[in-house]
């Protein structure tokens, strides 16, 4: 028979007094099990969270005509039009859907005149050329009368900048009223800044213009829309509560554009 120091030399299992195997082994025996019991844990988790998530897709895409047209009309202002002196179209995302609105407003003789913002040169006196092309090309042929390109420096805040540079413009040439066509879900957040910059001087109106596939309604059926609608509600916030209310004109409002350029369209 083997004595109790022969167990001990061969089986680690079990002590020198024989009475079962050591904490050692023990604790080696319940590792697996404790790692078991984590999977178990965590494939739940994994399984709750994928069925929150399906439900929560499930109830956007069953709600979606409640809160989808409620989100895109918080982007765009609402359309306010009336005789003006001219009319201001924002073509900082070239989109020819702003000259046909400005035609059509033109043609229903809300205002004579045309006032298209542009790249200016390095020369700050001058139009970029590539811009004042596509502002030519596109008057052209949504047959607008009476334009006239203004060359503005690009500085941040873009939008903020601008309308200050403009402001000078227009009180030196007599226009105290306007009416902005702007891309419809940038259209509060352009609203907000032209009526900081120009009231109580220059009377501000909106005309937001739509795509034919991205309005209030169905900007949330492709993914182009609601990535456009995302970053748009994230600049307005910035501009709401940022540039506004801490943004200084000054440094702005003393770099008035060029006279600007009449563009001659057959």
């Amino acid at each position: 028979m083997w004595d109790a120091s022969q167990r001990a030399d061969e089986s680690p299992d079990y002590q020198v007094t024989g009475r079962g195997p050591s904490p050692q082994s023990q604790a080696t025996r319940q590792a697996p099990i404790a790692f078991l019991r984590l999977t178990r844990v965590a494939l739940r988790v994994v399984l709750w969270v994928l069925i929150v998530a399906v439900l929560g897709v499930a109830a956007l895409k069953l709600t979606s005509r409640l809160w989808t047209p409620w989100i895109g009309q918080a982007l765009a202002c609402p359309e306010h039009v009336r005789a003006s002196d001219a009319i201001l179209v924002e073509n900082f995302d070239p989109d020819y859907l702003l000259f046909e609105r400005a035609a059509a407003l033109q043609r229903a003789g809300f205002a004579p005149r045309v006032l298209v913002p542009g790249q200016a040169s390095p020369d700050p006196n001058l139009p970029n050329p590539v811009s004042l092309g596509f502002v030519e090309v596109m008057a052209r042929v949504a047959r607008l009368q009476n334009v006239t390109y203004i060359p503005v420096r690009e500085r941040e805040p873009f939008a903020f900048g601008v309308a200050y540079q403009l402001r000078t413009f227009l009180l030196k040439n007599g226009i105290r009223s306007v009416i902005l066509v702007t891309s419809g879900f940038r259209s509060r957040r352009s609203f907000l800044v032209y009526h900081a910059a120009l009231d109580p001087e220059v009377a501000v109106g909106c005309a937001p213009v739509f795509g034919p596939t991205a309005t209030p309604a169905t900007w949330s059926r492709s993914w182009h829309g609601v990535q456009n609608v995302v970053e748009q509600f994230g600049k307005l916030q910035y501009y709401r509560f940022y540039v506004l209310p801490f943004m200084s004109p000054a440094e702005f409002a003393g770099q008035g554009p060029a006279a600007g350029q009449e563009l001659h369209l057959p």
